[in-house]
This record gives structure tokens, C-alpha cells and sequence, in this order.
């Protein structure tokens, strides 16, 4: 049971402001307290217990973010490290982690206070940088750490290592290296694959590659992965699209499992391959399949052609 929620949200949004009121509202008819940042208190005019938002991990038993999936990875950033789970309430487009709607509001939050869910473990990659032997940055992601060309509208040249195996060296715009959590993403988008978010894996997929030949490629999590800048002026290495460090050429990219993995409150109305269907309209029925020449079942001498 959770007895204090906390409560992130993207104010850019005109309905957050609304739906921050109603998720507050349906929280203390439920004898559960809910916790905002200072910032998001004061903008709202809301009276209440408030916490830096920085703070939040620590003061909370879950969080509830308010907005889209960009809201969503802010929050699993603010409270990493502490084991809390986030649940998302989808105010923005589309909505992969952040998939319940404004409407459901009322019965979510009904689930939440009779333990009517369960929590999904999401594993989250660590990208660190080395230049001279030293390590000078590290990002964890929840959905990727993305290498790209930064203010440098040119190709980079990298190589991919797998453990002592070089997979290649070639150009492209960058390089994606996202868990399956990510993988529906920038990913997706990039031509990768579609992971089931229980795999323990790292989905590595090039941008734009100068070659017909590479492919994304999907990766154990044991295994070291490794990129190797070997022209590279001015990149950039990002978190969620959230977190970024500039990177150059010598440079190399270490990637591996991050020790502390992101909670998931998951509602049992649909599971993961039910929002893929819902989101990217993946695997419709095909229009042959719902009409039939006389309206009823397909038998016979029906014609399947589309």
C-alpha cells in the first residue's frame, strides 16, 4: 500500500495543469498523501506537503508523472537509485511508459490503493566516456544513450567492439544504443527492432550508416560493448535525450547494465505487446479478414484479395 505519492509534471502541456488537480484530488479521497516539488506547488498555487523535486526519491513511495514519456524518463531519473516505481499518466502523444489516459485517472489510482497492479524491473545501460585512460563521463538511460554529430552536420567514423571482437568500422550520423525499454523509441525509429522489455539485452542501431551492409544488432548484456571514435570532431553523447556530454575523436564509449534498474507500476488492463498494438497499430487485422462479401463469416468462395 502506498500511503505518499509523488507527483511529476511537464506544465508546458495545458491539460497537466488539469490533470494534476484531479490526480491530487482522487489521491486524498483515498486516504493516500500526495507530494509535490516546490517548483510544481508554487506554479499550481497548491497548498500541501511539497519536497525539492531532487529530493523526491527519498519522500516517496511511488511517482506518478503527469505529461508524456519525456516526463516519464525525468522522473525515473529523479528518483533512480531508490527503488521507487512510477507510474505515467499519458498527457502528451504517444505514450509507450506513459500509458494510462486522463480518463482512467479515477480507476488507476482505485488499482493503485487495493494493490491491484504489479511492477515491472526495467534495466537501464550506463555509457562511460574514456579519453586517455581516464574515464571523463558517464549517462544512464532508461531508454538509450544516443552517440550523434552534435553542432557537426558530417559523418562520424566509428568502429563497434563486442567483447576482443571488432563487428566493424564505418560511417553513419551515429549510433543508438538503447535497452528494450528503448527499443520501441529512437530506435524503433531508426530501423530497429521491437525487444520484449523481460529480454537482458542492448539493442545497437546505426543512423543513418554509408553502408547496406550494417545492420542493428542485439547484445547480451554480458558481453562488453565498446565504440571507438575514430573521427569524430565535435559529438555528443546523450541520455533519454536528456542528459548530454560532448565527445571527440580518440575517444571510446564503454557501455554496460547499470546496477540500479528503473520500477514500473504496470495496471493489468494491457501488457506490453497490447500498448504496442494500441500505439503503432502493429498487427491489424487485414481488411479482407473483416469483410466478407455477404457480411457474415469468410468461407467458401469468398474472395481474400485485397
Amino acid at each position: 500500500m502506498f500511503s505518499r505519492i509523488g507527483l511529476i509534471a511537464n506544465l508546458s502541456k495545458a491539460i497537466v495543469r488539469e490533470g494534476v488537480h484531479v490526480c491530487r484530488r482522487e489521491l486524498l479521497s483515498r486516504g493516500i498523501q500526495p507530494l509535490l516539488g516546490e517548483g510544481l506547488a508554487r506554479e499550481l498555487s497548491l497548498e500541501g506537503p511539497t519536497v525539492k523535486v531532487e529530493e523526491m526519491g527519498e519522500n516517496v513511495d511511488a511517482v506518478i508523472t503527469l505529461g508524456g514519456d519525456g516526463t516519464f524518463l525525468r522522473g525515473a531519473r529523479l528518483v533512480a537509485g531508490y527503488g521507487v516505481p512510477l507510474l505515467g499518466i499519458n498527457l502528451g502523444s504517444l505514450g509507450f511508459l506513459a500509458e494510462v489516459r486522463y480518463e482512467e485517472i479515477g480507476e488507476a489510482i482505485d488499482m493503485l490503493a487495493e494493490g491491484n497492479y504489479h511492477l515491472e524491473k526495467r534495466r537501464r545501460v550506463t555509457a562511460s566516456v574514456i579519453r586517455d585512460g581516464e574515464t571523463v563521463c558517464e549517462v544512464t538511460a532508461l531508454n538509450d544513450a544516443v552517440l550523434n554529430m552534435g553542432s557537426t552536420p558530417r559523418v562520424l567514423d566509428l568502429e563497434v567492439t563486442v567483447g576482443e571482437t571488432s563487428v566493424g568500422r564505418y560511417l553513419a550520423d551515429g549510433l543508438i544504443v538503447a535497452t528494450p525499454t528503448g527499443s520501441t523509441a529512437y530506435s524503433l525509429s531508426a530501423g530497429g527492432p521491437i525487444v520484449d522489455p523481460s529480454v537482458d539485452a542492448l539493442v545497437v542501431t546505426p543512423i543513418c550508416p554509408h553502408s547496406l551492409a550494417v545492420r542493428p544488432l542485439l547484445i547480451d548484456h554480458h558481453h562488453l560493448l565498446e565504440i571507438r571514435l575514430h573521427d569524430c570532431p565535435d559529438g555528443l553523447l546523450s541520455a533519454d535525450g536528456q542528459v548530454s556530454h560532448h565527445v571527440e575523436t580518440g575517444d571510446r564509449i564503454v557501455y554496460r547494465r547499470a546496477h540500479d534498474p528503473a520500477y514500473i507500476i504496470r495496471l493489468p488492463k494491457r501488457d506490453f505487446f497490447q500498448i504496442v498494438q494500441e500505439k503503432l497499430r502493429w498487427g491489424g487485422t487485414p481488411r479482407s479478414f473483416n469483410e466478407g462479401r455477404d457480411g457474415g463469416d469468410l468461407g467458401e468462395g469468398n474472395d481474400l484479395a485485397p
